[in-house]
């Protein structure tokens, strides 16, 4: 479709290469969509990140710690439900299904916090009818695995900067000064 070329061979060291040739860019190429740049970087901010598979939180961990948040893991739901109930936490960012603990599970428990965290669901099974219904009864963000990095930050930083607007408008402020 762009013209391009995809060429395949054995690698010197072993294993395969392969390699893709695009044609220059023309000249009258729109400029990327403005909606598509990251907003700011929202440092200082505290995340939870809650997923039954040690891998996956390693990896958002990874991804939140580069854009200058702090970062609490969590691979027992039970023991991020306390977490959250201490406060303390901005964004919550959980697996949907976790077993028998369901994100949606921690979402309404953290709603008696005194703090309530803003959320953001993970999950590789969008196909769940009813868990995608109970989600958007929530009114959550919902990011589907796998995902880009540049998607995974858009969302995060969004979801944050929406929870400081809210907080502003409600008179909140917080004596850490985030």
């Amino acid at each position: 479709e762009f013209g391009a070329n995809l060429n395949y061979g054995s690698s010197p060291e072993g294993g395969a290469r392969f390699s893709m040739n695009f044609p220059p860019c023309p000249a009258d190429l729109p400029e990327a969509n403005p909606l598509m740049h990251q907003p700011p970087c929202v440092p200082g901010q505290r995340v939870l990140v809650v997923d039954d598979e040690p891998n996956i939180v390693h990896l958002v961990l990874r991804l939140l710690q580069e854009d200058g948040l702090l970062v609490t893991p969590a691979t027992d739901p039970h023991e991020a439900m306390r977490m959250i109930q201490k406060g303390g936490i901005d964004l919550v960012i959980t697996d949907l299904d976790m077993g028998p603990v369901l994100g949606t599970d921690l979402a309404q428990s953290a709603r008696t916090a005194p703090e309530p965290p803003a959320f953001l669901f993970m999950t590789g099974d969008v196909l769940n009818q009813p868990l995608m219904a109970e989600v958007a009864r929530l009114d959550i963000p919902v990011l589907s695995k796998p995902f880009l990095r540049t998607e995974f930050l858009r969302l995060v930083r969004r979801t944050l900067h929406e929870r400081k607007s809210t907080q502003r408008k409600a008179g909140y402020t917080d004596p850490a000064g985030r």
